[in-house]
């Protein structure tokens, strides 16, 4: 699994969030190395499956998974089978565009601006944080300080948890 998709038509690897990895033959060069056979699927899509082949889901045709960590992705598994799409990158919903016209507009990996990936992630909490309150923290102290009810880390978590509601809303709905 991987925070990306390796290009079905290319065999590149497309991978954001880790630039030494993106746009390499990440297939190929480790078959080469390891002189075996290598599948590489997105870490959201192997979520998923995790997800739709747990007893209690099974019952279900569709199962979307989403995760949100380094990135925000997710991970579509119809009829027990992932679903990449015909490149790959079916699932890839953290790079639909964010809908919040009081958020700061932030350059993704992609190349695109505005990236629900740059704001509903780690680092896109902390660059929130940043430029909303006007303090570098890392996410570790902005969540002690929301554990300690200090204010500005309260409302700051308040608006995280709305944004992120919101842009899940619109992935489900839509």
């Amino acid at each position: 699994g991987l925070p990306g998709f390796v290009n079905l038509t290319t065999g590149l690897a497309e991978v954001t969030n880790i630039r030494v990895a993106d746009n390499k033959p990440i297939l190929a060069d480790l078959e080469r190395v390891l002189d075996r056979e290598v599948r590489a699927e997105n870490d959201a899509n192997c979520f998923a499956l995790s997800e739709a082949c747990d007893e209690e889901n099974t019952q279900y045709p569709s199962v979307l998974g989403l995760i949100l960590g380094t990135g925000f992705g997710g991970g579509f598994v119809i009829n027990g089978k992932i679903h990449s799409g015909q490149v790959g990158m079916a699932g890839e919903l953290g790079h639909l565009q964010l809908s919040w016209d009081k958020a700061p507009i932030y350059q993704c990996g992609c190349g695109n601006q505005a990236c629900l990936d740059t704001y509903i992630s780690g680092r896109g909490f902390e660059m929130l944080y940043r430029d909303l309150k006007g303090e570098e923290l890392s996410a570790k102290e902005i969540i002690d300080r929301f554990y300690a009810k200090e204010e500005s880390a309260v409302d700051f978590v308040r608006i995280f948890v709305e944004l992120a509601a919101i842009s899940i809303g619109n992935i489900i709905t839509a």
